[in-house]
């Protein structure tokens, strides 16, 4: 409980996009820094 689901840049439509990444609101925020800058 209390994960976050989200797309590669945390503010897009993971079901439209297929990007998906989750965790918890830590590891979220750091998989966002870390991918957002490869989002095409």
């Amino acid at each position: 409980a209390g994960g976050i689901f989200s797309g590669i840049a945390g503010d897009d439509d993971p079901l439209k996009t297929g990007n998906v990444i989750c965790g918890n609101e830590f590891i979220h925020a750091e998989l966002v820094n870390l991918l957002k800058p490869l989002e095409k």
